[in-house]
Parts: structure tokens; sequence; C-alpha cells
């Protein structure tokens, strides 16, 4: 992710505001459904395997999370992307005992 041009201040204080790429293999079809969610990880917090409705963009904010896909576990750490196509089965857990956040989006229909 890349601090945005023109990122807002309030207060004299600088807000960050990210806008993050992602190529997408195939773009779901418009209109499609945005879901958005901030995740706040506990320094031992797992979520079991699942699969999303559609493809999940995710950045690691903070701390490190290991995510499993089709049996590969890979960890992210801090302003690392991660995408996960839709149907795919994923789990995730936080890495290195400390607490995560994760801002996740989920394109689909």
């Amino acid at each position: 992710p890349s601090l945005a041009i023109g990122a807002p201040k309030a207060n004299g204080v600088q807000t960050n505001v990210y806008r993050v790429k992602f190529p997408l293999a195939q773009h779901p079809a418009t209109p499609f459904k945005l879901t958005m969610e901030i995740l706040d990880l506990s320094d031992t917090a797992t979520v079991p395997a699942h699969s999303l409705h559609g493809t999940m963009l995710g950045v690691v904010m903070s701390g490190a999370v290991s995510i499993t896909m089709n049996g590969t576990t890979t960890t992210y750490g801090p302003n690392q992307g991660i995408t996960v196509p839709a149907g795919t089965m994923v789990a995730f857990a936080t890495a290195n005992g400390a607490p995560a956040s994760v801002a996740v989006s989920v394109l689909g229909p």
C-alpha cells in the first residue's frame, strides 16, 4: 500500500489513507457487493477454514497473520497484501504471539 496523495489532516494530525491496488484475474460482474471490515485479532485468535462468496482483498495493518489457503500457510506482516479468490478455503491465525489488525474487503455477488 502507499499513502494516498492529499490524505486528510484533522487538527494538525495526519490521518493515513491508503490506496491498495490488487490485480484481479477476474473482476466481479457489475454491479457487485462490496463488504469492508477491520479485523482486530487477539494474540491467540484463529478463524476456522471457510470459503468466501467473493474475492477477498486484505492488508495487514499491524502485527502478523498466518493464512492457510489450499493447504499452504503463508505469514503476512504490516503493509502486505493478501488476495483470496472466491470459493477458496481459507483459515486465519495471528502469528508471533501478538495481536494483529487486518483491513479486509470482499468483492462479490
